[in-house]
């Protein structure tokens, strides 16, 4: 095994100093270890590691650093050694190296010949084409959660207003709120797993379906706090994700589409080119 050296630094040693020591600089580099002609650099050490450690945490990670950096040396000067079969290996880089290549180009192109802007209706013509692709897992819903401190004097007021959805009762009811200290979840236009909304209040609800199918309200207390929730809308699992809920993931679906499409006919245009100009000769 070759002779190995490791030499720790102290992180932030003046340049001085360090030349007073006798620390040998290779272009302005100063070495923090070494094995054969494999170098480690001191800017490549401190770059990996965070700002802020005290002077104990970075003598720490700088030494689990170069003693990684060694170990890793180290057994690729062995796998070197012992592995025969390096034309295959040489293949097999160059085969990663050409397609490493070949997608940052490909993803050069995209950014500069694809658009990303997907219209509104081809949105809701692909959702409607391939909705069932789209049906919910769980049941959604939209509505009005409160949760009020116990005693705070104006659960009265807000169970006369939690079940509007107008908008100037809802902003009357959130100003409300806001005053009064309340915690208030207005989500009468998003849609919410139910799930998530029902982890919010204490009241387990066995069967959902009756639930959203009935009054849709909950009125309850505990010890600490009033609880108020009404469901305007909701959708059952198995039934389709609304346009407006899954928008985003056909949008992305889409985008890919379009990306996919484009590098399908560049590739058949460059090959069709090469076949016109002769650059490329097909042996039968």
């Amino acid at each position: 095994m070759k002779h190995l050296i490791v030499c720790i630094l102290i992180l932030g040693m003046p340049l001085w100093l360090k030349n007073c020591l006798g620390v040998e600089q290779q272009e302005e580099r100063m070495t923090v270890a070494s094995i054969g002609e494999e170098y480690l650099y001191s800017d490549e050490l401190q770059s990996s590691i965070p700002s802020g450690l005290s002077k104990e945490d970075s003598s720490f990670m700088a030494r689990q650093i170069i003693e990684k950096w060694a170990k890793e040396i180290l057994m690729y000067n062995a796998a070197k050694k012992n592995i025969s079969d390096n034309a295959e290996i040489e293949a097999m880089v160059e085969a990663y190296r050409r397609s490493l290549i070949i997608y940052e180009y490909q993803q050069q192109v995209i950014l500069e010949k694809v658009k990303t802007t997907i219209p509104e209706d081809e949105i809701e013509s692909y959702y409607t084409k391939n909705i069932n692709n789209f049906l919910s897992s769980r049941n959604l819903v939209k509505g009005v959660l409160i949760k009020a401190p116990v005693n705070s004097g104006s659960l009265e007021q807000l169970r006369r207003w939690y079940t509007k959805d107008d908008v100037e009762t809802v902003e009357k009811m959130t100003l409300l709120c806001l005053q009064k200290g309340i915690s208030v979840d207005v989500f009468l236009d998003n849609w919410t797993s139910f799930d998530d909304v029902i982890d919010q209040i204490p009241c387990e609800i066995q069967d959902q379906t009756t639930f959203l199918k009935g009054k849709r309200t909950l009125d309850l207390s505990d010890d600490n706090y009033d609880y108020l929730l009404y469901v305007k809308e909701y959708i059952l699992a198995g039934q389709p994700e609304p346009l407006d809920y899954v928008s985003p993931r056909v949008r992305s679906i889409l985008v890919n589409i379009h990306k996919k499409e484009f590098i399908r006919h560049f590739e058949d245009e460059m090959y069709n080119e090469a076949l016109k100009k002769g650059d490329l000769s097909i042996y039968e």
